[in-house]
């Protein structure tokens, strides 16, 4: 609203002595004190806050050039959403994480004890010629035979070589979960990112004990001689899996780091760079 008319408007001040003089104000501005028309006002830059205004020339108020865009309610109900939908990105990411490492330590234990399984049908087929895939109580009873086929030179070797082929697709799963979480944890410090490997890792050691236990035969079903094998040899070549799953994550996610910060200083501008540093660089946060 205007002024009231009894009172006396103030003088125009003078230009301040820390103020430099950048042109005038081209655009349509009205006074927020008595409604003049700022158009054609002159326009200063205070030096020592490096901020444009102008002054009305009836009242001498001072008005910003540049002024801040007022809240938006929906800006914090957006903020709510998007927090929300990278809370659900996550989750899904340590769901799939949790899944990948979890089938592929099963699956690295399933194939390592192929071998005793072949060695254990084997005696169990040179006792009863008509034997099928179901393994007998007798031999399963008989703990001589069942060590002797496990303790097989040749059977350790295949189990051996069985373990190291099936490494090459776990250490693929490592890099690649290692590498997304360094990517998600980034505004973290490393050594956040690091203890965190513990939470997939420790869920994927869950998932496969429960897998383990739940391949042993249940009510009339009988033992299988691979199902027989897994039970009895499977935890040591699962232990090595989720072992193994761990160096490969930690090292990825360290190394992951230098390359990040490689990658985003050969592509992103240096203006743009320096504007994120607080989200890529971590030695520019607080612990």
């Amino acid at each position: 609203m205007p002024p009231d008319a009894t009172e006396p408007p103030l003088p125009a001040a003078a230009v301040p002595a820390d103020a430099t003089t950048m042109g005038k104000l081209d655009a349509d501005r009205i006074c927020q004190r008595c409604l003049h028309q700022l158009h054609g006002a002159t326009v200063y830059r205070d030096e020592r806050l490096q901020i444009l205004y102008t002054r009305c020339t009836e009242c001498g108020t001072t008005a910003a050039v540049t002024e801040y865009p007022q809240s938006w309610k929906w800006l914090r109900r957006f903020s709510f959403v998007l927090a929300g939908v990278l809370t659900v990105v996550a989750f899904l990411i340590l769901v799939g994480d949790v899944i990948a490492n979890s089938v592929g330590s099963m699956e690295a234990a399933w194939e390592t004890t192929a071998a005793h399984a072949d060695a254990l049908e084997e005696i169990g087929r040179q006792r009863d010629p008509n034997a099928n895939w179901q393994m007998s109580d007798a031999l399963r009873a008989d703990t001589e035979a069942v060590a002797a086929a496990f303790a097989n030179p040749l059977t350790l070797q295949r189990a051996a070589w069985n373990m190291a082929f099936m490494l090459i697709p776990l250490t693929i799963i490592g890099l690649i979960c290692g590498v997304i979480w360094s990517c998600v944890l980034l505004h973290r410090r490393v050594w956040w990112a690091v203890l965190f490997q513990l939470i997939p890792l420790g869920l994927t050691l869950l998932f496969v004990a429960i897998t383990m236990k739940s391949q042993g035969p249940w009510g009339s079903r009988s033992w299988t001689y691979r199902d027989f094998a897994l039970v009895e040899q499977g935890w040591t070549w699962a232990w090595l899996a989720i072992g193994w799953l761990a160096v490969v994550r930690v090292a990825a996610t360290l190394l992951a780091r230098p390359i990040i910060h490689l990658f985003l200083w050969l592509v992103v501008p240096k203006r743009v760079r320096l504007a994120m540093r607080s989200v890529w660089s971590e030695e520019s946060l607080p612990g």
